[in-house]
């Protein structure tokens, strides 16, 4: 059961780095715009 909680975990945190990712590209085109 802990193997399954700590894989959704790091799903979790791998989808909030993907989002973190896509707004620090959005934000770097305004800057740079």
């Amino acid at each position: 059961m802990a193997g399954a909680s700590l894989l959704a975990l790091l799903d979790d945190i791998a989808t909030i780095l993907d989002d973190v990712a896509v707004m620090t590209q959005v934000a770097a085109e305004k800057t740079a715009g």
